[in-house]
């Protein structure tokens, strides 16, 4: 997920995602750092926090929903996210 210091969304999203990040299944990746400019500007992030797929062949920009219960993805599909600690 790319992020920014300094951005309300991007602290939200980081507490409702932080199951994810714990469990090392988020990346965050800051938007000022080098690998998070690189990786910016290949997909053309224009706004954070934005949420990128890329593993192996399977590439996709997907947005987190301000309710931070859904995302959606590029290709259209929407994903139910989990925020309840276990």
């Amino acid at each position: 997920m790319i992020v920014q210091d300094d951005c309300g969304a991007c602290a939200i999203a980081k507490e409702l995602l932080s199951e994810y990040i714990e469990q090392e299944k988020l990346i965050l990746l800051n938007i000022n750092s080098e690998e998070g400019m690189k990786m910016a500007e290949k997909h053309k992030i224009e706004s954070v926090p934005t949420i990128i797929n890329e593993k192996d062949e399977f590439q996709q920009k997907c947005y987190l929903y301000k309710d931070g219960f859904k995302m959606q993805c590029e290709d259209g599909t929407e994903k139910v996210l989990s925020t309840t600690k276990e």
